[in-house]
């Protein structure tokens, strides 16, 4: 857990989570995967039951956490979910330093 106001190096992080998603076992997450899983959802009864198992499903397989489950199950965010894991799949850390410089505003 990080300390507030604690620093996290992305080389350091994005290759902590390809290693963690090799070593599980975990499919690499793609539109395929969540289209399917998506459509699974919307055929289902939508209910909290098949929700918890498709969740549990995309978990267990492809390495996403309980919330990006949720959210491709409904739909949302999906394209940058398949950007994050294609990026830990390439090791390709996220430029923070730019996106810290774009959330500045000025006020």
């Amino acid at each position: 857990m990080l300390e507030s106001g604690e620093k996290v190096d992305p080389k350091k992080w994005v290759r902590k989570q390809h290693e963690r998603h090799i070593k599980n076992g975990f499919r690499w997450l793609d539109s395929d995967a969540t289209s399917r899983y998506y459509k699974k959802f919307m055929d289902s009864n939508r209910d909290t039951t098949s929700q918890i198992r498709l969740s549990g499903e995309l978990m267990k397989i492809y390495g996403v956490t309980e919330v990006e489950a949720i959210n491709i199950l409904h739909g949302r965010n999906i394209g940058d979910y398949i950007n994050k894991y294609e990026r830990i799949k390439n090791r390709t850390p996220v430029n923070t330093k730019k996106i810290n410089e774009e959330l500045k505003y000025d006020v």
